[in-house]
């Protein structure tokens, strides 16, 4: 079959040689252009060149990148060990490799190869590379051997514990500057930012503890702010104001200037200055802001006085000059200020940054920064060989970079370590470097990543490569594999009128170029959505400050519109059903991807609004679960396991879903006075009894199982939890139930499964999920642009792209102070000091840059249908063409409309919320009215939909019967103590009978009395032992209590529609007979199997008809024994008659 397998596809120049290992190769590769391909092509081509697998490294962003190329590896080198000469021949022509008997040969080997690399081919993240290294060097780089990396949730609750004992130990010891620096922090950060505040902290340990002490810090601060050290936020600035200090000349001088201007304000102007000037020192400083306002706006920005010019020649620069002036007076407080906050901050942060560090090294752990920061410490500095460099530099020949853009400068010293004497034209090994990436694609700047470090890199190391005779040679893969010719008509109309320098980049990229250059598609880019009038809008600010327009109302009202468009979509036969012509079929849910630039309000909405109208939906890629309703509410019924004198926790659940009470009834229910619990108790009322029994279950469900099994039980069992959220809910709320119920499972694998500690466990900061998104089967896909890279979809939904980015303000810049990277905490950006006001302008320069490169990254996730839309207020839709301060568009819908509308044949269709921009490319294919399709939703008759769609779910039977506990069991009379005594008397004999046969023949007897003996049964032991050896030793059934006899046998199986489920005492399986015996406890012993209770002889009935499904073409027999006889009752088919079905 090999053999006539299809061609494979051929590559392209490029591909050739960015694959080809005779080369260092630096790839910009494009979106869609097979970068992983030739990154695969590459370590196989190098194996076939005869390098070794475990002398290759590949390193890649992401583990699931990792794991994909490592199988794609697999199955290549698996195929080739079946190919037939004549394919594999061809498969290295496509390669660019010329065939021979011996590459034939090689390439089969390989496959074995690669399977006894010790840990498999070292294709892996640049983490996991540095934990391996660490683990193998762990004294060298002062780590404990053994120690483990902590996840995202244990870093959280070790960083939470450390600022818990700091606090503690700050309280036992009168720590008050401590605790007052951190009441600061708190006040001015919030709960939430107090934490990230500290955060920021831990990511710059090495440089915090780089300063013994935290004194060090304020100062190292002062001096790059270039403040006097112990000055005070005023200080300065009341001195500088005071009369003989500060030019009053000159301000008065200018006063008179406006006078002669003549025009009114000017006139108000003039008398607010001479009114400042006349005032005292202190009085200066406490009304500064009049002062300032006659110079300034409300922006900060120095007024215009341009219309004066005429009357008053230079009016215009003295205003300038004297606010300038006195916006050097006030940089200087603003420095102090700034001084004051970062030195708060960073001296409550290094004793928290250093308890740390000691509870990692207590917890022999790591977290993901110090696998990066131990490396690199580990292989020590560039051009000084060590131990550990030598042993590595032993191991690898070739290294190859994945998604080398998003590598950050600490990453790049360790490759840059790894590849030191990769260019030594002397060297007796020929060894290679292969990066790969994209400037266009970084787009992960808020984790420290930034593509000029990737630029950098290779401007360092090409005249490395140069001089040792092997140039790098650079390769663009500009040809689209994946995207059709209408959505790189999009993709290169934006980077057309895009500056480069606007992505951050040097050089405009190369247009890309479809390979499927006839594929049909199209883009469409809808009117923006706005409530309707009457619809309640947020309070917004119309746009006016750049901020993102939040508006829950517009966000609503595109969570509808979007939903019932892709419900149009998918309905069979319906105007507006989805033709994907390229894909000649009609559009199914999992071809559909919707993608957000954040996560926001409109995220939740879209899952909702899909849910109703029943479109199948994966839900969220990254759920932080203590959000949703579902959720809170299942953690308030753990919350009440715990504590269930807790007032408002059962309160809260009285109001939710699963009982549906109103306020007024909770409050009525206890005159809202303590003791919720208990008056729910004393409640004569029906709904309150119902709801204390509801509870009463749950708190002794509590008493015997763990959080998983306690949710399970609660959702899905007789309480029908989950029914009562869904019907409040929605449908929506399944999927979050689903992923707390998921965490229930992997907390216990971990811990103990105690309720309490699971509920401390997942409120810690929220747990935050990240779910897989190419594993959902047939479901619309959501998820952000930065969620969905690296994948692809026929279908893409831009939903936001009338949104405006918001700039991040993490509240401190890093920046170089006494040769280590400080976080310098400071006040918000129009009150900070001008050196952090430059430094924030960088940081928007690099985000605005990310943020077109995040579109780019939108646009090409799209094959052949992208749709474009996006929603805004009333009030910011109105301005939604205006351009900021730079002349740049404020949102990408404004910025897309322009490039639609300048390619040719575009064309303006109608829709119900007004005119969309519709581009079409390629030779587009209509859907045969005549062709009969298989589809899932229009087969008529069962066994289509089993051959087209998924598979019915099977039927389930009923909870299964239990036959012992019928309903009709025999009753026990009063227990008086002579029956209280044959109890007793029974009892033992059930026990030995149970334990016996498993002791040798011989020491039955003898074991047995001792045994019973020592349960006080006196001189009942000997008749008691007889009559139970006479039972097991008579020959009608000895075999029953012998070796091959089962004890404790669990029976299950469907008997007529009803499922029986119990455990029988002996069960004995012979080559033509199955006898089974269940053992009876009950004081009146029947004199024959006939005269026994309906309900024993029932349960047996019911058990013999569920062995015989199992043994068919056996006799089934059945018996009972009476412990307190003993007496042994063999049934009768007769006596079993009319006994089934069983009810």
């Amino acid at each position: 079959m090999a053999g006539t397998m299809s061609s494979p596809q051929s590559r392209t120049p490029s591909q050739k040689l960015a694959a080809d290992p005779a080369h260092h190769v630096w790839v910009a590769a494009s979106a869609g252009t097979g970068k992983t391909h030739v990154l695969t092509d590459r370590i196989l081509r190098l194996m076939l060149e005869g390098s070794p697998p475990d002398r290759i490294l590949a390193l890649t962003f992401t583990k699931a990148a990792a794991a994909e190329m490592q199988n794609r590896l697999v199955k290549r080198l698996g195929e080739w060990l079946g190919y037939s000469d004549a394919r594999l021949d061809a498969e290295f022509e496509a390669m660019g490799v010329p065939p021979t008997p011996q590459r034939r040969r090689r390439a089969r080997a390989l496959f074995a190869e690669a399977l006894d690399v010790p840990g498999g081919l070292k294709v892996q993240t640049l983490h996991a590379f540095a934990q391996g290294l660490l683990a193998s060097f762990p004294l060298e780089a002062g780590l404990t051997p053994g120690f483990r990396a902590l996840d995202e949730r244990d870093a959280r609750q070790l960083k939470q514990r450390a600022l818990s004992e700091c606090i503690a130990e700050a309280q036992a010891g009168g720590d008050t500057a401590f605790l007052a620096d951190l009441a600061e922090l708190s006040i001015l950060k919030g709960e939430g930012g107090l934490m990230q505040a500290l955060s920021a902290m831990i990511a710059h340990s090495d440089a915090m503890l780089a300063f013994s002490d935290a004194s060090g810090l304020p100062v190292a601060v002062r001096r790059w702010l270039k403040v006097e050290a112990g000055e005070q936020p005023g200080e300065r600035l009341r001195e500088l104001l005071a009369p003989g200090a500060f030019d009053d000349g000159r301000l008065l001088t200018f006063a008179e200037t406006l006078e002669q201007w003549g025009w009114k304000k000017a006139f108000g102007q003039a008398d607010a200055i001479r009114a400042w000037l006349a005032l005292g020192t202190q009085a200066r400083f406490a009304q500064f802001g009049d002062l300032r306002t006659q110079l300034f706006d409300s922006a900060d920005k120095i007024r215009s006085f341009r219309q004066g010019e005429k009357a008053v020649p230079g009016i215009q620069a003295m205003a300038e000059d004297i606010a300038n002036d006195l916006l050097r007076l006030l940089d200087y407080d603003r420095r102090v200020t700034t001084a004051e906050l970062a030195a708060l901050a960073l001296r409550a942060g290094h004793r928290i940054v250093a308890r740390y560090r000691q509870l990692k090294r207590a917890a022999v752990a790591i977290d993901y920064d110090d696998m990066i920061a131990r490396t690199v410490d580990l292989l020590g500095p560039a051009g000084m060989p060590g131990y550990v460099g030598w042993k590595l530099d032993s191991r690898f020949d070739h290294v190859l970079v994945d998604e080398a853009q998003d590598t950050n400068e600490r990453q790049w010293t360790i490759i840059g370590r790894l590849i030191e004497d990769y260019f030594d034209s002397e060297a007796e090994r020929r060894r290679s470097l292969f990066v790969v990436g994209d400037h266009k694609q970084a787009i992960y700047g808020f984790q420290g990543t930034d593509p000029a470090v990737f630029e950098s890199w290779r401007a360092r190391l090409s005249p490395q490569a140069a001089e040792g005779g092997r140039p790098i040679e650079g390769v663009d893969l500009d040809l689209s594999f994946r995207s059709g010719p209408a959505v790189l008509d999009v993709v290169n109309g934006l980077l057309r009128q895009t500056d480069a320098e606007k992505l951050g980049m040097a050089a405009s990229p190369p247009d890309h170029r479809p390979h499927r250059a006839e594929a049909p598609g199209e883009v469409v880019l809808w009117p923006v959505i706005a409530p309707d009038e009457g619809t309640d809008e947020d309070t917004d600010d119309g746009g006016d400050t750049g901020a993102e327009d939040n508006s829950e109302a517009a966000d609503r009202a595109m969570a509808k519109w979007l939903a019932a468009r892709i419900a149009g979509w998918l309905q069979q036969g319906g105007p507006d059903r989805l033709w994907l012509p390229a894909k000649k079929s009609w559009a199914r849910p999992g071809d559909i991807l919707i993608l957000l630039r954040k996560r926001s309000w409109l995220m939740g909405a879209l899952v909702g609004e899909l849910h109703r109208q029943a479109v199948p939906i994966a839900g969220v890629d990254r759920l932080l679960l203590t959000e949703p309703l579902a959720v809170l509410d299942c953690l308030a019924l753990v919350r009440f396991a715990v504590q269930p004198e807790d007032d408002l926790t059962l309160a809260s659940l009285l109001v939710s879903p699963f009982f549906g009470w109103d306020h007024e009834a909770v409050r009525a229910l206890n005159g809202g006075r303590p003791g919720l619990w208990a008056a729910l108790g004393r409640s004569g009322d029906d709904i309150a009894r119902e709801a204390r029994s509801w509870l009463s279950t749950v708190l002794a469900l509590a008493d015997t199982v763990g959080p998983a099994r306690f949710l399970d039980t609660i959702l899905s069992g007789p309480l029908q939890g989950r029914r009562c959220l869904i019907a409040r809910l929605g449908a929506e709320a399944n999927d979050p139930i689903d992923e707390l119920l998921q965490q229930a499972l992997l907390y216990e694998q971990a811990n103990p499964p105690a309720l309490a500690g699971f509920l401390n466990w997942i409120e810690a900061e929220g747990s935050d999920v990240k779910r897989d998104a190419e594993a959902a089967a047939d479901q619309v896909r959501l998820m952000t642009i930065h969620g969905s890279k690296g994948l692809e979809a026929p279908v893409v939904v831009l939903a936001d792209s009338a949104h405006q980015r918001k700039a991040r303000r993490d509240g401190f810049v890093a920046v170089p102070v006494d040769g280590q990277t400080l976080p310098v905490f400071h006040p918000p950006a129009k009150d900070s000091a001008q050196a952090v006001r430059d430094e924030l302008k960088k940081q928007d320069v690099r985000e605005t840059q990310e943020d077109l490169r995040l579109l780019y990254v939108g646009l090409t996730r799209a094959a052949d249908h992208l749709f474009i839309g996006g929603s805004a207020s009333r009030k910011a839709l109105e301005k939604l063409d205006e351009e900021t301060a730079e002349g740049e568009p404020k949102c990408w819908h404004a910025r897309l409309r322009p490039v639609l509308e300048t390619l040719p044949g575009v064309e303006r269709i109608a829709t119900d919320r007004g005119e969309a921009l519709r581009h079409r490319a390629g030779i587009w294919v209509e859907p045969d009215t005549h062709e009969t399709r298989l589809e899932s939703e229009s087969a008529a008759l069962p066994l289509h939909q089993m051959h087209t769609g998924v598979a019915p779910p099977p039927p389930r039977p009923a909870r299964p019967v239990t036959p012992s506990g019928l309903p009709d069991a025999p009753a026990e009379g009063p227990a008086a103590e002579a029956m209280r005594a044959a109890a007793r008397r029974g009892s033992w004999i059930h026990t030995l009978f149970e334990r016996l046969p498993a002791v040798p023949r011989a020491d039955r007897a003898a074991q047995a009395r001792a045994w019973l003996q020592r349960q006080g049964a006196g001189d009942e032991a000997g008749p008691i032992v007889a009559q139970i050896l006479a039972v097991m030793d008579d020959p009608d059934h000895a075999a029953l209590f012998g070796p091959d006899a089962l004890a404790e046998a669990p029976i299950a199986g469907v008997v007529e529609g009803i499922a029986i489920a119990g455990t029988v005492d002996r069960l004995l399986v012979q080559p033509d007979r199955v006898l089974l015996v269940d053992f009876k406890t009950g004081l009146k012993v029947p004199a024959s199997f006939a005269e026994a209770p309906p309900a024993h002889r029932r349960q047996m009935a019911a058990y013999r008809a569920v062995l015989a499904q199992a043994f068919p073409g056996h006799r089934i027999d059945v018996a009972l024994l009476y412990t307190s006889g003993p007496n042994f009752l063999l049934g009768a088919e007769k006596d079993m008659a009319g006994l089934l079905p069983l009810e």
